[in-house]
């Protein structure tokens, strides 16, 4: 079981690896968690992490923000994720938004396109956010 897990996490790297850019929409708060967790050094992931600078950042409605990653950022992202949501005894905040962080990148990378967008809002979304998104 842990060599298939193994196996699907190594696939999505190579896979988010080879993206040229993907766009991550969520919160600021989420995007500051994102940047804190893997710039910090406590794993090899901060050694391919870079942020994009303030002007590439697109800020929206609502607190959200648009970001641009490049593939071998988006593989540091995602593999902090993974690590970060792991469960221990009791779990916490920051392994819940990891989770969700991990698994809405998954999704992007499981889906049809070229170049994926990662939505990470749990709310309904409407026709203005679809179109919003597109944009």
């Amino acid at each position: 079981m842990a060599h298939q897990r193994r196996k699907a996490h190594e696939a999505l790297l190579l896979k988010a690896a080879g993206i040229a850019e993907a766009s991550l929409i969520c919160h600021e708060d989420t995007w500051h968690f994102i940047v804190g967790r893997c710039s910090t050094g406590q794993r090899v992931t901060h050694f391919h992490f870079t942020s994009p600078s303030g002007d590439e950042i697109s800020k929206g409605e609502a607190g959200k923000v648009k970001v641009p990653l490049s593939g071998r950022t988006l593989a540091a992202v995602l593999d902090q994720m993974v690590h970060d949501s792991q469960l221990t005894v009791t779990p916490t905040v920051e392994q819940a938004v990891a989770k969700t962080v991990r698994d809405s990148i998954v999704r992007a990378l499981e889906s049809e396109g070229d170049l994926p967008t990662i939505i990470i809002d749990s709310h309904p979304r409407s026709d203005a956010d679809d179109k919003e998104q597109q944009e």
